[in-house]
Parts: structure tokens; sequence; C-alpha cells
């Protein structure tokens, strides 16, 4: 019996031996983008205020007064009491499909929803309101997850569907399959890519939006988004700044934007802050590319390294 049982482990090891053997070099892991989707009908819609969630994958932190705003990557914002910081206190989840980023002033919050640019009243935190929602003023802001071998484009609908974030996985697939899919998944995505008194509060260097003064700064990966809003409740979207390529965060210091991306740093000028205008810029190789600025330098992260560059307008 013994026997019997011993053969019959040995086939079958044999049996997978074989298998990995006529697959050795036919197939490979990709890592996949698979879309978020939801109906345009229910994405006009789904704003909404709830009692707070766990944190499943965050994203940004904000910081405001005695409240920490935390972004659920493509979901909303996490909303924090505080005022005791040894015991911060999650007090409320804002739900927002697509949000990726917040800026906060004068009692305002600012929040991306995708393409469209959502105000709420947060001045009594415990009632927060939305009263006011621009559409399409974000055109370009579509955030595409990086280092991703594949994308799955295929069974979206374009007509009735708006894709919110993605989720990648890893998955062992076919791989002339995928060489020829790929070539059809690019094909689809070049045709479907498309201080003062009042007190504002403090993003990190990942940031894409800015507030300076009564000027909002939002960047996508191509431009500069101007926001006048003087009227706290009623932006006014201005003409976009053409910035380059793949432009991924902004920082302000004093009448000077910086914006990195993944081909290096940016630097505008806002003393006219309704047009922003270049003044420098420093490039390198393709790389991740956040900056903070301290004084005279400007600190830029290529990946591992961190790189201090002047940043007068004249180093170059």
């Amino acid at each position: 019996m013994r026997r019997t049982i011993l053969l019959m482990f040995m086939l079958t090891a044999l049996g997978f031996v074989s298998c990995n053997e006529e697959d050795d070099g036919k197939y490979a892991e990709y890592l996949v983008a698979k879309p978020l989707k939801m109906s345009k009908a229910d994405f006009k819609a789904a704003i909404d205020v709830i009692a707070p969630i766990p944190m499943d994958e965050s994203g940004k932190i904000y910081v405001y007064g005695d409240y920490i705003f935390v972004n659920e990557k493509y979901k909303g914002v996490h909303v924090l009491d505080n005022s005791d910081p040894k015991a911060p206190k999650k007090i409320a989840f804002i739900k927002i499909p697509g949000n990726v980023d917040v800026s906060v002033k004068g009692n305002y919050l600012y929040a991306d929803s995708i393409t469209d640019l959502i105000v709420l009243d947060i001045s009594d935190i415990n009632n927060i309101k939305t009263v006011n929602r621009l559409e399409n003023v974000l055109r370009d802001n579509v955030i595409f997850p990086f280092e991703v071998d594949i994308y799955e484009w295929q069974d979206i609908d374009y007509e009735n569907d708006i894709v919110i974030g993605w989720e990648t996985v890893k998955e062992r697939r076919l791989i002339e399959e995928v060489q020829v899919d790929f070539s059809r998944e690019f094909d689809v995505m070049l045709t479907n890519a498309a201080q003062n008194s009042t007190p504002t509060g403090q993003g990190g260097s990942l940031a894409r939006f800015k507030i300076v003064n009564d000027y909002l700064y939002a960047v996508d990966s191509h431009n500069i988004n101007v926001f006048n809003i003087e009227d706290l409740e009623n932006p006014k979207d201005l003409d976009d700044v053409y910035a380059g390529f793949d432009i991924e965060t902004i920082f302000n210091r004093g009448d000077q934007l910086f914006l990195g991306s993944m081909r290096g740093m940016y630097i505008y000028d806002i003393s006219s802050p309704a047009t922003p205008s270049l003044i420098s810029e420093f490039e390198h190789g393709t790389a991740c590319d956040p900056v903070v600025v301290d004084g005279d330098y400007a600190y830029v992260t290529l990946r591992a390294a961190i790189c201090a560059v002047p940043r007068r307008a004249d180093f170059l």
C-alpha cells in the first residue's frame, strides 16, 4: 500500500515538472492594472459624509489647524481630530470617488474627483457640506499607476462608465498573448487619454494641489490648472498653463512654484498669480521627482537618491 501511494506521488510530481518544462519560457509574471469603474450617474451623486471607516490604502496627508485629512486612494478623505496629538481621533469619512488630493483655506476644503473640483464647507466639522462642484476643470487629472506591465482597457464602456482609479495585481500570462494585446491597449490609451490673513493648511512633497493667497494651483500630467478662490465658495476656473510632460507634484516658496516631474524640476514665477511663467528648470533622467524647498535650495528626490539644487532662477 505504501509503495502504491509513493508511486502515485512520484507520478504526480513528474506531471508538475513536465508542465513546468512545457511552460518554461512561454509564461511570465506581469503586474496588471485593472480599472475601478463607476457609472457616470453614480459618480455625480457619490459625494457623501459618513461615519469613520478603516484606512485601507492611505495616500496623501494634509494638516489644517487641529485637523488632519488623509486621502484614501481613489475613495475619499478620512477626517481626524488632532487636538490631542498623542491620540488623533477619526471623526468622519468624506466619500469622493477618484480623489487623490485636497487643500484647505478659510474652512473650505478643495478636493479633486477625477476631472471635477469639489468645494466643501468644513466650518462645522461635524456637519461637512458640499457647496460647489466645478465639472471638467481638471481636464487631464487622470492618475495612472507607474511601473505597470499591462493596463486592462478592453471592458471600459466610455459612454456610460468612468474610471475612478486602478488596482494592481500580479498575474501569470502567456508572453505571446501579452505582446499582441499590448499594441491594442496602447492604441486605446492614445485614443481615450485625454499667504494672507485667511488660514490655509499644509500638504507634503507629493501634493498636486497648492493654495497661494487667493489662488489654487492644481497640477495634472501636463498643466498647471489655475483657480481664483477669492470667493472661497465659488472658485473661478482660469486659463491653464502648459507645463510639459509627466508633472507629478507642486511646492510653493514665496512668488515661485516648484513643479516636480519624471523628467526634472520646473520653477514658475507667480508674481502675476493668474499667469504662472516658467523662469528656470533642472532636468534629469526619468525618475519619480517630489520637490521641497528650504531657503536657497530645492531638494529633489530621484528614487533612492536626494539631489540639492540652488532654487534661484539663474542657477542654470
